[in-house]
């Protein structure tokens, strides 16, 4: 099942945050509110206390190739546009503000630990991603700061492979080659 474009992003964030919301919340006994979808480059003095689960980066999966974009109908082809088949990079943030930061380091730990409990996830639109930690230099830690506002928050970045990008629409029919 392809899901709409436009939702798939949205969704799997949604999920990740979701579900790491609902881990926190069983360990530290808080009915919600721990973690959440959201951006890093907020209003100055905005310090939320909890884990932001940010988009980063979309980028092509070059594992894939890219295919002709035609499919068996019948006795003939259809001709679509190709999927895409992207990864997502994504930031969670410990976002908390000074007198509490042992507090956001803490949580940073236990959300490294669920993310590495659950890998592999489902968030009900018929396919499983996965997720994997990504290592980030130095140098492309401070730019990725340096571009969502300059201030720097504990944190750890992660991939989910595999989103597949994928139109319904049908360029056009192609009969059999044989003519039959």
């Amino acid at each position: 099942m392809a899901l709409k474009n436009a939702e798939m992003i949205d969704k799997v964030l949604v999920y990740i945050a979701e579900g790491l919301d609902g881990y926190l919340g069983n360990l530290y006994e808080e009915p919600a509110g721990l973690a959440k979808v959201g951006g890093l480059g907020g209003e100055e003095g905005e310090v939320p206390n909890q884990m932001v689960v940010a988009l980063l980066n979309v980028e092509r999966e070059g594992a894939m190739g890219i295919s002709a974009g035609f499919q068996t109908e019948g006795k003939g082809f259809l001709q679509k546009m190709p999927p895409w088949y992207l990864n997502m990079y994504f930031v969670v943030a410990s976002v908390f503000e000074e007198k509490r930061y042992t507090d956001g380091i803490k949580m940073l730990s236990e959300s490294i630990s669920y993310l590495q409990q659950h890998p592999v996830f489902s968030p009900g639109i018929g396919k499983k991603f996965m997720i994997e930690p990504v290592t980030l230099s130095i140098q492309e830690l401070t730019n990725v700061w340096s571009i969502l506002g300059g201030r720097y928050y504990p944190s750890v970045v992660c991939k989910v492979r595999m989103l597949r990008f994928e139109g319904d629409d049908i360029s056009r029919m192609v009969g059999s080659v044989r003519g039959k």
